[in-house]
């Protein structure tokens, strides 16, 4: 499991409510996406196609998604941590997670896009 700064996931919230460049304002509505996706979970394979099209096309334009499992994953190997949640999850669990991660990736976005940060890894206050 991964462990966010709070500070830093607040300050993000706050330069997205700013909407100061078209990039937040496209954030925002990503970001309204994935609570829509999220809060309407149903064990369906509909909304598990639907949640995972949503997870697919926000890895594809949002780099630091991908940045922040990669970093997440290096520091549970480093930790010598074997996460076996893909093995124990169901499709929905996944795609839930999935979603998640989106979220948390798109805010590290905004932080490095504000300079706040220079890297998604910087948004990661530890693992387990």
């Amino acid at each position: 499991m991964m462990h966010l700064f709070e500070n830093l996931k607040d300050e993000a919230l706050k330069l997205i409510d700013i909407k100061s460049t078209v990039d937040d304002v496209k954030a925002g509505e990503d970001l309204q996406k994935i609570e829509q996706m999220y809060n309407s979970a149903n064990n369906t394979q509909e909304y598990i196609s639907d949640a995972s099209k949503l997870d697919n096309y926000l890895h594809g334009k949002y780099k630091e998604i991908e940045q922040l499992c990669e970093a997440g994953a290096t520091m549970q190997k480093v930790l010598g941590i074997c996460n076996n949640i893909e093995k124990a999850s169901s499709e929905l669990e996944k795609v839930q997670s999935n979603l998640v991660t989106d979220y948390f990736g798109i805010l590290a976005g905004v932080l490095v896009k504000h300079d706040v940060i220079s890297y998604a890894k910087e948004f990661i206050k530890s693992v387990d």
